[in-house]
């Protein structure tokens, strides 16, 4: 009603063909009761329904195969295309594959990490890989010494971080990313510079969900896109997840 008296309109925009992840739904929901997608509810009941019929970005053609494969979940398919392009590895242990995926950053992303991203199936992987990417960058002299430690974490000048945590009063939404352009050691403040180039300055002894963003998990990013992406994949992650490497360039 407030919108038709509002002389406006609202575009839902979404994918039909995913489900809500079960972690993401009311924990008293009965675990025997169908999920349902909004999205393919709306498909169904409208008229007005425009389908996107071609992936303008990517201009590799094994790409924009994989990305209908996912979207229809052919999850299969999409891994079999991804390995005959050079794009997939397969290990037997799992620190192998963290080891050659972060073989695969290191060449581009220690320079470059705002357009290289690491994808990672939980927190713990991605503290593990954030731990790495920063020690590497730290290393090749890449970040600058003035830094600040809050919690486990300490946050040097030019480190990616990430913000888990809406707060209006700062003007952040929850999956903002960012680089440290300035830390304040005596107010324990840091200032970022948002993907969307605003700057925010961050009272740390306040907000307390700003973190390292090298490596961040399906949930943590919010879907928001990155020239490369560097994924460590797991059958739950796919099967939740991999629609988040959808709009990459290259996915790897």
């Amino acid at each position: 009603d407030a919108t038709t008296r509002a002389g406006a309109q609202i575009v839902p925009v979404g994918d039909i063909h995913r489900r809500p992840p079960r972690h993401q739904l009311d924990p008293r929901l009965d675990p025997d009761v169908r999920v349902t997608n909004p999205y393919r509810d709306l498909y169904e009941r409208l008229d007005n329904v425009w389908d996107l019929g071609e992936a303008k970005r990517p201009k590799e053609e094994w790409h924009r195969d994989t990305i209908w494969d996912l979207a229809y979940t052919r999850v299969l398919p999409a891994l079999q295309t991804a390995r005959a392009a050079g794009q997939l590895t397969l290990t037997s242990e799992d620190w192998q594959a963290r080891q050659k995926l972060l073989e695969a950053w290191v060449k581009h992303g220690v320079r470059n990490p705002r357009e290289h991203r690491i994808l990672a199936p939980d927190a713990s992987a991605a503290r593990t890989l954030n731990h790495f990417a920063q020690n590497r960058r730290k290393a090749l002299n890449y970040l600058r010494e003035e830094s600040l430690k809050v919690g486990r974490e300490r946050f040097h000048r030019r480190d990616r971080v990430v913000f888990e945590k809406t707060s209006s009063s700062l003007g952040l939404a929850q999956g903002d990313m960012g680089t440290i352009i300035d830390v304040e050691r005596l107010t324990r403040h840091a200032v970022v510079r948002l993907d969307n180039e605003k700057v925010v300055t961050v009272p740390l002894l306040i907000y307390h969900d700003m973190h390292l963003g090298y490596a961040v998990t399906g949930y943590g990013d919010g879907g928001r896109p990155a020239e490369h992406v560097y994924a460590l994949l797991s059958t739950q992650w796919m099967r939740d997840y991999g629609h988040v490497a959808r709009g990459t360039k290259g996915a790897k």
